[in-house]
């Protein structure tokens, strides 16, 4: 770092004229970049929050689905779908959940069905029909080596 002195004033050379920006304009680019993420997370926001609400019968049918497969299967009957809980369940909801399989005759039968009240214990309660509901295919088993193509639905709605 040497610096030189022209006339009384002094100038720099070498590594002191390297990477040295304006005041002003380090202050425009931080304003720039604290503007764009400040409009991204207003936007973000907005549509996490439009978006998050309708997502909880499929979110509720990934977690009810993981509760009930064994080894990717579920055992039918209506034992296993009695003890789904709180942990499986959303919160101030109201859950039906059903297991339907294709029976010998081609018609579908249930393998499993329960309702469930807002604190996740079994009720007689019927799903409106603006309920939302979500649903997919799964192998059941309904006897010892007896596994057929089934259906899990379920069906959210507030309590």
């Amino acid at each position: 770092m040497s610096t030189e002195s022209i006339g009384g004033a002094h100038r720099a050379t070498g590594d002191e004229t390297r990477g040295g920006v304006e005041p002003l304009a380090a202050l425009v680019s931080v304003a720039a970049i604290c503007l764009a993420v400040s409009v991204y997370a207003g936007f973000a926001s907005f549509t996490i929050a439009e978006s998050g609400d309708g997502q909880v019968d499929r979110a509720t049918l990934d977690s009810v689905w993981s509760a009930l497969a064994e080894d990717g299967v579920i055992d039918g009957g209506t034992q296993a779908v009695d003890q789904l809980g709180p942990e499986t369940l959303p919160r101030g909801h109201r859950v039906a959940v059903n297991v339907t399989i294709v029976g010998d005759d081609g018609r579908l039968d249930s393998a499993g069905a329960a309702t469930f009240g807002t604190d996740a214990r079994t009720s007689d309660l019927e799903p409106p029909p603006t309920a939302d509901a979500s649903g997919r295919a799964v192998p059941v088993r309904v006897g010892e080596g007896d596994i057929r193509p089934g259906r899990l639905t379920v069906v959210v709605w507030d309590g």
